[in-house]
């Protein structure tokens, strides 16, 4: 995001949020102009303001649904990942085969 300014020279200028509520100079007249406030965005749910957000969620069920919770243990986000047993099974398979096949060439 950046922040709108306007000198009374009528230079216009697209700060920074870095530069909100600090006096700045104008490069063309040189007068201080004070920053406002960054306007703000629209806000996401705070559900997904965490740092370590899905850092704990599990790496194996047989269902792939799961919940996964917060640090008190509340219910934050419901996961349902398709299930991909059968993929893995024929990836498992395919390298057995290829590894008799190699055994047996060799």
């Amino acid at each position: 995001m950046s922040i709108p300014v306007t000198c009374t020279c009528g230079a216009s200028y697209s700060l920074k949020d870095e530069f909100a509520g600090q006096v700045v100079r104008c490069p063309q007249c040189n007068a201080e102009l004070q920053v406002g406030a960054a306007a703000s965005g629209p806000q996401a749910d705070p559900a997904f303001n965490r740092d370590k957000f899905l850092l704990r969620q599990q790496h194996f069920a047989i269902s792939e649904k799961y919940y996964v919770n917060d640090e008190q243990g509340n219910p934050i986000l419901f996961i349902q990942r398709p299930a991909r047993m059968g993929r893995q099974l024929l990836a498992v398979l395919g390298v057995i085969v290829s590894i008799i096949v190699w055994w047996v060439l060799v």
